[in-house]
């Protein structure tokens, strides 16, 4: 015949357990209240895609390519990636360029990086959004 365990090895073993899960939990909650702040900030107010002009500094809301021309042809040929710029990164607008397409008018900007790391492109052109809509990529903060 098995002996059964000692109740008290019992109730020790479901005790460890439940502190185990109020430990886990505490942890969970303590990430999201630290990283919940943070993410708040990184959101930049979305912008009229009209209203961002050569000068304007504007934050990256999701994360962008950067490429090198903006699209040319009749092809919609776009110019070679060089990067990605990441997203709460701060750009200035160089220039502006309105590209034709059958669903209507695209705008890309020549922008600047602020905070580009060692070996990364400084500039180049990253799509904003259809003229007369909300830019996809782009915000104010």
């Amino acid at each position: 015949m098995i002996a059964a365990p000692p109740v008290t090895t019992m109730v020790a073993d479901r005790a460890t357990a439940r502190s185990k899960i109020l430990v886990g939990v505490a942890a969970l909650v303590a990430v999201w209240a630290f990283s919940a702040p943070v993410l708040v900030l990184a959101q930049a107010t979305p912008i009229d895609v009209d209203q961002i002009g050569p000068g304007s500094t504007l934050t990256v809301r999701v994360a962008v390519p950067l490429r090198a021309t903006a699209p040319s042809g009749p092809f919609y040929r776009l110019g070679a990636q060089t990067g990605v710029i990441q997203i709460g990164e701060k750009v200035v607008v160089e220039e502006i360029q309105t590209f034709p397409t059958p669903l209507g008018k695209q705008k890309w900007l020549k922008i600047n990086r602020q905070s580009a790391g060692a070996g990364e492109a400084t500039s180049g052109w990253a799509y904003a959004g259809d003229a007369g809509g909300t830019s996809c990529c782009f915000g104010r903060r």
